[in-house]
C-alpha cells in the first residue's frame, strides 16, 4: 500500500499529472508515447536509413514538410524523438529560425558551428561532432594520397586499416602514433592534392582543400580558436563556407536539419522567402541530407503559401505529411503514461481512461482529438475526481491482482444486473449451476485475428429499462431444460457483446418479444422488427410457414423431443456460416479470388445500411471499382491485380487531386499478394502510397468467412429468408466493414 503522505506524492505533478500540456524536451520525456504520429516518424527514419545504405551516391537532399491543423498535435515531441532516434545514425542540426535573430547565412553558419562544437564537449565526442567530421576528412585526404601513389604506405605513422576504421582515436592529439602532428607537417603537400573521390567533388573545389585541411588540423590541436576564419563573413561568403562544411560533413554520416518553432514569424512578410532560400539551398547543395520543416497550417498559409515562387514551393512540398488526430488507443496510452508517474496503474488507470473516453466521445468518428486536447480533458477530470482516484489506487494491490484474474462480475459490465437476475429467477439455482457451464463451452470462441477487430461496446445509456417479468405459477411452469438453456445462452450472448467479443451489437439483434409457452404460441413478429436488449424475453418458437424454420440471433433451441427430432429442420444461418467456414479451412488453404470477392461485396454492399455504394468501371479493366461513402470518407475499392498499373494509377491520382477525405483499398493474401511497389513506376514515394493506399492483408480464416457468407447469400438469394440472411452476414462480417471503412 502506498503512503500518500510521502513527499514524492505531494509535489505538483502528484497533485495533477496532467498540468503540463506543453512538451518539455528532456531525456525523461522521450520517447513518451511512441505511437503518436508513428507513421511520420518512421517515414523520416526510413529515409535517413536509406541514405546510409546508399553510401556516397551523391544526389540532392530531401525536404519533408510536416504540417499540423493547429498547435498541440505533438510536433515538438516528434522532433525530440527524431533527434533521440537518429543520435548515432545521423547528425541532427536544428536550424536557427526564430524572431530573436535575423534569418541570414552568417547566423546559420555560426549556429551550425556552435552546435557541432558543443558536441565536442560531451563525454562521448566521437559521434555527430565537429571533431569527428574533421578527423574523418583528414583520414580520407591521407588515404587518397596513398591510393594515388603520392604517398607510400610505409611512410605512414600507422597502418592504413587503422586510419580507415579507427580514425577518431588515431587522429586524437594524445594518440601514441602522433598522426595529427605528422599531418600538420605534411599540410603543404596535402594542399596540392585533390579531394577524395568519396566526397562530392562537384561542390568542393581543389583550391579549397588547403583551407579546410588547415582548419581541421588546428581544430584538433588548438580547439575552437581555429574557427575564427569562419566568423565575420559576408552573406555570400558565409553561404559558400557553410555549404562546403556541410558537404564535407555528409561524407562521414547523413545530416538531418530540423526547422521547428516558426510561430513567431506569423505576421512577417519576408520570413518565408528568407527561410525558403536557405532550405532549398541546403537541399540542392548538401547531398545525403534531409530537412524536416514542421509548422502549423496557419503559419504555412500566412508565411509561405502564396508568397513563394512555384519553383521553391515544389521543392518544399514535394514530400509533405499532415499530422492527424490521434486514435483513442493512443490517447489511452498517453493518459496511462501520465498516471504511471504518480504510481497509478492497473484497473484504476483503465477505469479513469474509460470514463474520460466515454465522456468526450473518443470513439466517435466525428471527434478529433490531439495530445494537448486529451491532456486538458484529463486535467479537468482529475480536478474533479483526483482525490477519489488516489484513494482507490491506494487499496491492497495484491487483492486487485487476484480479482483481476477472474471474470469481472456482471455489475461491472452493465447497469442491467437486475434485469439479468430476473431472467434467471425462473430456474432453480441447482439447475442453473448444472447447465451454464456446458452452454458456455459450446459457444464459439471470439475472433482474435487482428484483421477482425472486436465490435464497439454497446452504449448502455441508450438502452431502455428492462420490463418486469412475472414468474409463472407452478401450473404454468415448463420443463427446466427450456427456460434454463434458452435464457442463459441469450444472456451469454449479450454479455459477450458488451465486452466487445460478440459478433453482433445487441441493439441490432431481433428477438421474440412476448412471453409464451408451448400451449399458446404467439404469431411471429413483423418482418424487420428490431427489439432492444431490455425487451429480451423467452418464448417458444412458433410453427413456421411453408415448412421453413426461422431462427433468431442468440436464440437457442430447447432440447428436442422425440417427435421434434424426427421432423426435418433447416439449420440456422449463423450455424451454417460457421460450419461452412470450418469446412473451407479443412479443405486446404483458400485462394484469393478477386472476381468472387468483387461479386460478393457488390451484392452485400447494396444492403448495408451504414454506407452508400456506387459502381464505376474504367477503360481497360475487367472489374468494377466500388465507391463506398462512409460518413465523410470516400473509399475506392479495387479488384484488379497489381499488374494493371493503369487502373491503380488512376485511383491514386484521383485521391491526390481530391479535396475530400479519400483512400484506395486493395486486398492482399499470400496466394495473391499485392505489392505496393507497383506505384513506384509512376514516381510515387513510399510515403505517398502509405497516406493514400490501404492494403488489406487477409489470412485464411478471413477468406473462409467471406466465402462462407458468399455461399449462404447465393443459396438464400431467392428465398423469403434472404433478408434475414443478409442481416446475419452483415453482422457476421462486421469487422470487415469496419476495416475497409477505417480512415488512414
Amino acid at each position: 500500500m502506498r503512503d500518500f503522505t510521502n513527499p514524492q506524492f505531494m509535489d505538483r505533478s502528484a497533485a495533477n499529472p496532467f498540468l503540463d500540456d506543453v512538451f518539455v524536451n528532456q531525456a525523461t520525456e522521450i520517447p513518451g508515447v511512441s505511437q503518436i504520429h508513428n507513421h511520420v516518424f518512421q517515414r523520416i527514419a526510413d529515409a535517413t536509413e536509406s541514405l546510409i545504405e546508399s553510401g556516397n551516391d551523391f544526389q540532392t537532399g530531401r525536404i519533408f514538410l510536416v504540417t499540423a491543423p493547429r498547435a498541440g498535435y505533438g510536433k515538438s515531441h516528434l522532433t525530440a524523438r527524431l533527434r533521440d532516434h537518429l543520435r548515432s545514425m545521423a547528425s541532427t542540426i536544428p536550424l536557427p529560425f526564430d524572431r530573436s535573430r535575423p534569418t541570414t547565412w552568417p547566423v546559420a553558419l555560426n549556429a551550425v558551428l556552435r552546435q557541432l562544437s558543443y558536441e565536442n564537449r560531451k563525454p562521448d565526442n566521437s559521434l555527430n561532432s565537429l571533431l569527428e567530421i574533421t578527423r574523418h576528412a583528414l583520414s580520407r585526404i591521407i588515404l587518397e594520397r596513398v591510393n594515388s601513389g603520392r604517398l607510400q604506405p610505409k611512410d605512414l605513422p600507422c597502418s592504413e586499416e587503422d586510419l580507415r576504421t579507427n580514425y577518431c582515436e588515431i587522429l586524437h592529439p594524445d594518440s601514441p602514433s602522433r598522426v595529427i602532428q605528422w599531418t600538420e607537417e605534411k599540410l603543404p603537400e596535402f594542399s596540392q592534392g585533390e579531394w577524395p573521390s568519396s566526397y562530392p567533388t562537384s561542390r568542393l573545389r581543389p583550391s579549397e582543400l588547403g583551407f579546410w585541411s588547415r582548419i581541421f588540423v588546428d581544430m584538433n590541436l588548438r580547439g575552437d580558436g581555429a574557427l575564427e576564419p569562419l566568423r565575420g563573413l559576408s552573406t555570400g561568403e558565409a553561404r559558400e563556407r557553410l555549404l562546403q562544411l556541410l558537404a564535407i560533413a555528409t561524407a562521414s554520416r547523413p545530416v538531418v536539419f530540423l526547422a521547428d518553432g516558426l510561430d513567431g514569424f506569423y505576421d512577417s512578410a519576408s520570413a518565408g522567402m528568407e527561410i525558403a532560400e536557405i532550405l532549398t539551398s541546403l537541399r540542392e547543395n548538401v547531398s545525403r541530407s534531409i530537412t524536416v520543416l514542421m509548422l502549423n497550417e496557419e503559419i504555412w498559409e500566412a508565411v509561405f503559401e502564396g508568397k513563394l515562387p512555384t519553383a521553391w514551393l515544389d521543392r518544399i512540398t514535394g514530400e509533405s505529411s499532415k499530422l492527424r488526430s490521434i486514435p483513442p488507443e493512443v490517447a489511452s496510452d498517453l493518459i496511462v503514461s501520465r498516471l504511471a508517474r504518480v504510481g497509478i496503474n492497473g484497473a484504476v488507470a483503465e477505469e479513469f481512461v474509460q470514463k474520460l473516453g466515454d465522456e468526450h466521445l473518443w470513439i466517435d468518428a466525428e471527434t478529433k482529438i490531439s495530445p494537448r486536447i486529451v491532456l486538458r480533458q484529463a486535467r479537468e477530470m482529475w480536478d474533479l475526481r483526483g482525490r477519489e482516484i488516489l484513494e482507490s489506487s491506494s487499496s491492497d494491490s495484491v487483492e486487485e491482482e487476484t480479482a483481476g484474474k477472474h471474470e469481472p462480475p456482471l455489475e461491472e459490465l452493465t447497469d442491467k444486473a437486475e434485469f439479468f437476475a430476473s431472467l434467471q429467477e425462473d430456474s432453480e439455482p441447482s439447475t442453473r449451476e448444472v447447465e451454464v457451464a456446458p452452454e458456455r463451452e459450446q459457444a464459439p470462441p471470439p475472433l482474435t485475428n487482428p484483421f477482425f477487430a472486436p465490435t464497439s461496446p454497446v452504449d448502455e445509456k441508450t438502452d431502455p429499462e428492462p420490463e418486469e417479468r412475472v414468474a409463472p405459477t407452478p401450473e404454468e411452469a415448463v420443463v427446466p431444460e427450456l427456460t434454463s438453456a434458452s435464457q442463459l445462452v441469450d444472456i451469454d450472448s449479450i454479455i459477450n457483446d458488451i465486452r466487445g467479443t460478440g459478433k453482433s451489437v445487441v441493439s441490432e439483434v431481433s428477438f421474440p418479444k412476448d412471453v409464451s409457452f408451448p400451449d399458446a404460441p404467439p404469431p411471429l413478429p413483423p418482418s424487420g422488427k428490431t427489439l432492444q436488449a431490455g425487451e429480451l424475453q423467452l418464448k417458444e418458437k412458433p410453427s413456421p410457414p411453408n415448412g421453413f424454420t426461422p431462427h433468431y440471433p442468440g436464440f437457442q433451441d430447447p432440447p428436442a423431443t422425440k417427435s421434434e427430432k424426427a421432423a426435418p429442420e433447416v439449420s440456422d444461418p449463423a450455424e451454417r456460416l460457421k460450419e461452412r467456414e470450418n469446412e473451407i479451412l479443412s479443405e486446404g488453404d483458400p485462394q484469393l479470388d478477386l472476381d468472387r470477392l468483387e461479386h460478393f461485396l457488390c451484392s452485400i454492399g447494396k444492403h448495408h445500411a451504414g454506407l452508400s455504394q456506387k459502381e464505376e468501371r474504367f477503360p481497360g479493366t475487367r472489374t468494377v471499382c466500388l465507391q463506398w461513402k462512409v460518413r465523410r470518407l470516400l473509399v475506392l475499392i479495387g479488384f484488379e491485380t497489381p499488374e494493371n498499373v493503369f487502373f491503380w494509377n488512376t485511383l491514386l491520382q484521383r485521391t491526390l487531386s481530391s479535396e475530400s477525405e479519400m483512400k484506395v483499398s486493395a486486398f492482399s493474401h499470400t496466394s495473391k499478394p499485392f505489392d505496393p511497389g507497383v506505384f513506384s513506376e509512376f514516381g510515387f514515394s513510399r510515403a505517398i502510397v502509405e497516406q493514400r493506399i490501404d492494403i488489406i492483408e487477409m489470412g485464411d480464416r478471413e477468406l473462409a468467412m467471406i466465402y462462407s457468407a458468399d455461399e449462404l447469400l447465393h443459396d438464400l438469394e431467392a428465398s423469403p429468408d434472404s433478408e434475414d440472411a443478409v442481416q446475419q452476414i452483415t453482422r457476421y462480417l462486421d469487422p470487415l466493414w469496419r476495416r475497409i471503412s477505417k480512415p488512414l
